[in-house]
């Protein structure tokens, strides 16, 4: 262990010797070396003497220019991609109309489509922390109050309100899953009001909700005459 810790100082002595020799050296040269604005002027006269061996290398390796008829081919390529792009854009436009308008043919909006006043609305009620939202033919839902994400209390399936007033109640299926339950459903109940809303939430049975909503479409039009049969 001696011998080794003392051959481990003596090169560190001879790299400490070499480095001063190296620094020694660097100093005698910058003694010696011109002064700044020789070597620039020394710069600008390699410059302006440059090789035409270099020239006519760069000149080489420049693009070609392309021939007319292939600028007009490319820049007619840009413009049918830019026209291909636009009518796509509109072809999907009307897609997405005509999916839109099928649906709304293939739903039940009542005898003369008045249901359809509801189509795309919302309706909200506060019941303690809860947030209670019936959206008419699309899906309500179940939140604390002033959240933003809720439950899935059931996707609209179909009119319920049987043989007399098929209009009266509306039925919501496939919520999310109840814990150790049934998949959530709700069931809306329609009566005559003089505004839309949501007036109670009630759930009798476990997942099992049950709203009452009111609206002015469930009125009787007071236009139409109620025929008696007379005896």
């Amino acid at each position: 262990m001696y011998d080794r810790l003392k051959e481990a100082r003596h090169q560190h002595r001879e790299e400490m010797k070499y480095k001063e020799e190296q620094e020694k050296e660097k100093a005698k040269a910058l003694e010696n070396a011109p002064d700044d604005d020789d070597l620039l002027a020394e710069e600008d006269r390699h410059e302006e003497e440059e090789d035409p061996e270099d020239v006519r290398a760069q000149e080489d390796d420049k693009m070609p220019a392309y021939p007319p008829e292939i600028n007009e081919a490319s820049e007619k390529a840009r413009e049918a991609r830019r026209l291909f792009d636009e009518v796509n854009e509109k072809v999907q436009d009307l897609d997405a109309k005509i999916r839109e308008a099928e649906d709304f043919t293939n739903s039940d909006y009542g005898e003369n489509y008045e249901w359809a006043a509801l189509k795309d609305k919302c309706f909200d009620r506060n019941v303690q922390q809860y947030t209670y939202q019936f959206c008419p033919f699309g899906q309500n839902t179940q939140k604390d109050v002033g959240a933003y994400g809720g439950t899935s209390l059931g996707n609209f399936k179909n009119w319920s309100g049987g043989e007399t007033n098929k209009y009266s109640k509306m039925h919501f299926g496939d919520g999310q899953q109840c814990w150790n339950g049934p998949k959530r459903s709700t069931d809306i109940s329609i009566e005559c009001g003089e505004e839309n809303e949501l007036v109670e939430v009630t759930e009798p049975a476990k997942c099992e909700y049950l709203f009452t909503f009111r609206t002015p479409l469930a009125c009787t039009d007071p236009d139409k005459e109620i025929v008696h049969d007379e005896f």
